[in-house]
């Protein structure tokens, strides 16, 4: 079992890719069960992951589940999802194994059953790119490589990712194939357009028939299906590597993580300074922010250090979101203050941290859609929050720590 709430219900439908989705999720491993709307409807289903092709299903549904995928390419479909503020709503279709690889992810999907085993840990001294856009699944992705003793570099897009090859030298590069600016297949070119050699390996949640085939056919040399199966990258990091690369022990994965949590837990004394403009914590407590953590944790099944390092990454992006936010509010730049509420958005649900998710969405399509609001009351609300949580960082992660 790798959702909490299992099965996956998947509404049937004569929609021309719903035997791919049907496919995509066989492939992840997850119990789904293939059922009619009327049938769904009239069970007793109460917050499974409901996919559903038919944006009309969408209302209806929001009543039994919260964890709904709308994947509809029609016009109809794209106003009901901006109505109804849908997270996941797959209206690309060329993007769909992607977009609900990271719906599922983000809606329970446990990685523990693909995590190596901490006594067979061993050291690969590589250089590792890795190009992908998706928070959660760097973090995943990180932790794997630190089973082996490599911190890999980031890119975050396929530009990105280009920029970073013609600077650095890098022994293997996992490449994403959706990512925006640029996407992997157009990086792997642009790569191979400099003549640059170096072993590219496919990451993407397609599992379809003939995509291994078409992505070497583009440059790249090998590929891994998401979610990664831990022998799998193994197996791909001796194949692609030089056998002059030493093996050797090193400390197990549990040492690796409460190192990587120390960093997380004591960044840079540059990266954040404290601020010396007192936030207003009315009705903000450390507790709040634990409990939405330890709900987090139990909602997606990680461990806390994962916790702790999304913790982080959060307090890193929400610094900065803020920031921007505040100038672009300022400034009248409607489009910027929408695109920092929607990326802070994001992972504040995904740690459950619902009032900063509900101030963002406020804001988002409060300025989206023009809706006169009190925008100076909601940013400063929101303000106050993530300076909190810049504040009291350090407090809540060890309290958060004394659950482990």
């Amino acid at each position: 079992s790798q959702i909490r709430h299992n099965p996956i219900y998947l509404i049937q439908t004569d929609h021309p890719i719903y035997d791919d989705v049907l496919t995509q999720l066989e492939h992840f491993d997850l119990d789904v069960v293939a059922t009619t709307f009327e049938e769904l409807m009239c069970g007793n289903i109460h917050d499974h992951i409901i996919i559903t092709f038919n944006h009309r299903h969408y209302k209806p549904l929001s009543q039994i589940s919260k964890k709904i995928v709308l994947i509809d390419d029609s016009a109809q479909a794209f106003e009901v999802a901006k109505q109804e503020n849908i997270v996941y709503h797959i209206g690309l279709l060329e993007e769909a194994a992607s977009t609900l690889y990271n719906a599922i992810l983000e809606y329970n999907l446990l990685p523990q059953n693909r995590q190596a085993n901490p006594k067979e840990a061993k050291t690969l001294q590589l250089h590792v790119l890795v190009a992908e856009d998706y928070e959660m699944n760097r973090i995943l992705i990180e932790e794997m490589l630190e089973h082996y003793n490599i911190v890999p570099e980031f890119a975050f897009n396929g530009q990105e990712a280009v920029e970073k090859v013609a600077k650095n030298r890098y022994d293997i590069i996992f490449m994403d194939i959706n990512m925006p600016v640029m996407n992997g297949i157009d990086a792997t070119k642009a790569i191979r357009h400099q003549q640059i050699q170096t072993p590219i390996i496919a990451l993407t949640a397609n599992a379809l028939e003939g995509d291994r085939e078409r992505y070497l056919s583009e440059g790249m040399d090998g590929y891994i299906s998401k979610p990664i199966d831990t022998q799998e990258l193994k197996k791909v990091l001796l194949e692609f590597t030089s056998n002059t690369h030493s093996l050797t022990s090193t400390p197990t994965h549990e040492t690796v993580a409460k190192e990587d949590v120390t960093e997380v837990m004591n960044p840079p004394e540059e990266q954040y300074q404290e601020t010396q403009e007192a936030p207003v914590e009315s009705g903000l407590t450390k507790s709040i922010f634990v409990e939405s953590l330890l709900k987090a944790k139990e909602e997606m099944r990680f461990s806390i250090p994962i916790i702790l390092r999304l913790f982080g990454s959060f307090r890193t992006n929400a610094m900065s979101n803020i920031e921007q936010l505040v100038n672009a509010y300022e400034k009248d730049d409607t489009q910027t203050t929408y695109e920092r509420a929607h990326a802070l958005r994001g992972i504040a649900l995904s740690l459950q941290f619902t009032q900063i998710g509900e101030l963002c969405h406020e804001i988002e399509y409060g300025k989206k859609e023009n809706k006169d609001l009190d925008y100076a009351g909601l940013v400063a609300e929101l303000k106050a929050h993530v300076l909190y949580v810049d504040t009291h960082f350090d407090a809540i992660s060890e309290a958060l720590k004394a659950h482990e």
